[in-house]
């Protein structure tokens, strides 16, 4: 089995050598920092190599929101709303935390989570974004309170705290060197909730965070660095509602234009590269990571795309790119030799790459050990027990921990070689990343792809729909003979039902027009018929029986700006619901397009 030999190639004298480094690699100015999420055994750290880690700070368990709270100085700050308290016990506990850390030469990064508490839930809390929807926010995080002067008190009060207590690197308590604030922003719906928002609600938000951190730490903390949280979603979202997602791109850029106004705020970019699949470790098959700036994700596949986003002059700091850290990422290992060995191979793949991108300070892998709370995935060094008491015990090294080790050691080119005997040619052909210039739109996509001004791009999430009786409706792409297509997928019930998905736009000029086409992403049975409805009328039906794309280009009666009502509708015709739609590139346009 590939482990095996990765085991006698780590124990045998490392020989072997691999080409001279690209003139990126050569401009890379200090070694990639390894490190991994959440670390269990702390002993194993030096072990591997781990020289960086991330932390999480949850809010609610530092700061003591009772008013006969700790008067005790050193855990306190004065603001002018009366001091800001902070729980003696927790503190300390944090403190061996990072001192442990420390001792064993590991940088800490602390990743700030304001989740929704019990108490919160009941009573509400300062800490809370008002809008935080407490009762269906999937993942019970919130966004900060900014709006009241209390929780911009509270806000500002323990960024000034940490950044004094822990910004010294020989303080007692131990060094922290940077703060992510928040995490995965552009799913805010489910990593930041602050109810459902529009996209400039958000940016607005997260740029008054970021600038409000940074100026409470660095007061404290001069070389602190304050970190966006980006998820892999680049230029489109990850799920087809606009007031719950927004893409990655349409973030950095509006908070730099927000934070510029407002001062420059020189916060940098804690990127999540996973592959889109999460399931699914080879991200060299990834369609949906393109060379191109309008890619709708960025994974391992095509993380040189960010890096040279990153390039252009208005989102530049003081003339440099911002720097980068990829703070969460991991492969997933399944459940047989096989995939486990697929997992230790693409690490070994994605760190080849990553450490020839100058500009990416840390590679942070997640997770040290798998959590059995982590909705199946298995991405970790380690397998968990699953008969201890508490998740996250490590039972078994992966192969992956012995490739881990060896990165960025001698070890490394005889590693690398082996993995490089097993994966793909399309694989090997990423391992040196591409230099770039790339173009503003991606070549993987068809003519008509691009969403054009004052149209609304349907099969991009630009509208967000009313679904009724769907088993899946989410964002898709269709490969067509001419490229890549956005699309929906539209799967109707069981039983061969009909769903309808129902948009309530503004016309974008009078007499638009609605184009697209309709084809069959799984054929079953009978097939779907698929009908478009401009409010209760039906504009356009058509049946299919089997793959095979059918477009339409439909007359809207609509004045410019008065809402508008489309229905997309899918009909089972009572095949039990196995054949599965999908509606491509579905957009109204204005009538002079």
């Amino acid at each position: 089995m590939l482990h095996r030999l990765f085991l006698i190639l780590l124990a045998a004298s490392c020989l072997a050598t691999l080409p001279p480094l690209s003139a990126a690699a050569e401009a890379r100015e200090t070694p990639l920092e390894k490190g991994v999420t959440v670390p269990v055994d702390l002993d194993d750290l030096p072990a591997i190599g781990v020289e960086h880690v991330t932390i999480n700070l949850i809010l609610h368990r530092l700061l003591d929101l009772r008013s006969a709270g700790s008067t005790d100085p050193r855990f306190s700050v004065d603001t002018p709303l009366g001091p800001r308290r902070f729980r003696p016990a927790a503190v300390r506990e944090l403190d061996e935390e990072v001192r442990a850390l420390n001792r064993r030469g590991v940088k800490v990064t602390a990743v700030v989570l304001n989740p929704v508490s019990a108490e919160a839930e009941a009573n509400g809390s300062p800490l809370l974004h008002p809008d935080t929807d407490v009762q269906r926010a999937p993942n019970r995080l919130g966004a900060f309170n900014l709006a009241s002067a209390e929780g911009r008190s509270w806000f500002d009060a323990f960024f000034a705290f940490m950044a004094r207590r822990y910004g010294d690197p020989a303080s007692p308590h131990g060094h922290i060197a940077g703060y992510v604030v928040g995490n995965e922003i552009p799913s805010h719906w489910i990593w930041h909730n602050m109810g459902e928002a529009t996209e400039e609600e958000v940016a607005r938000q997260h740029a008054e965070e970021l600038r409000r951190a940074w100026i409470a730490a660095s007061a404290e903390q001069p070389e602190v660095r304050i970190y966006t949280s980006l998820d892999h979603v680049w230029d489109t979202r990850l799920q087809p509602d606009p007031l719950r997602f927004t893409g990655g791109r349409f973030l950095l850029d509006r908070v730099v234009e927000l934070t510029e106004a407002a001062g420059g705020v020189p916060f940098d970019v804690a990127y999540h590269p996973y592959p889109k699949n999460l399931r699914d470790a080879r991200f060299w098959d990834d369609p949906w990571a393109m060379f191109g700036h309008d890619t709708p994700f960025i994974t391992f596949k095509n993380l040189e795309v960010l890096m040279a986003y990153l390039q252009r002059p208005p989102l530049r700091v003081g003339g440099q790119p911002r720097r980068v850290i990829l703070s969460e990422q991991g492969l997933d290992a399944g459940d047989t030799a096989q995939s486990e060995d697929l997992q230790a191979m693409a690490f070994a793949l994605a760190w080849q790459r990553i450490e020839r991108m100058p500009g990416i300070d840390a590679f942070i892998y997640h997770r040290h050990v798998d959590h059995r709370g982590e909705h199946g995935l298995k991405l970790g060094l380690w397998t968990e027990d699953p008969d201890a008491d508490a998740p996250s015990v490590p039972q078994r090294a992966r192969p992956l921990h012995r490739v881990f080790a060896a990165a960025g050691t001698d070890a490394w080119p005889a590693v690398y070689r082996t993995a490089q005997e097993h994966l793909p040619a399309e694989a090997l052909a990423l391992a040196e990343p591409r230099p770039g210039p790339f173009p503003e739109h991606a070549p993987q996509w068809a003519p008509g792809a691009t969403v054009l001004p004052r149209s609304v791009g349907l099969g991009r999430g630009d509208a967000r729909a009313t679904v009724s009786d769907a088993l899946a409706w989410s964002l898709d792409l269709a490969a067509t003979t001419d490229g890549v297509l956005p699309a929906l997928y539209h799967h109707p019930p069981g039983g061969g039902g009909v769903s309808t998905a129902t948009f309530d736009i503004a016309a974008p000029g009078p007499s638009p027009r609605l184009t697209g086409a309709v084809d069959l992403k799984v054929a079953s049975i009978n097939g779907l018929r698929f009908a478009i409805l401009s409010g209760d009328d039906l504009l356009w039906e058509a049946t299919l029986r089997r793959p095979g794309s059918q477009p339409f280009s439909l007359p809207l009666a609509a004045v410019d700006g008065e809402p508008l009502r489309l229905g997309l509708r899918v009909d089972g015709l009572g095949n039990g619901g196995g054949d599965q739609g999908l509606w491509l590139n579905p957009t109204v346009v204005p009538a002079d397009r």
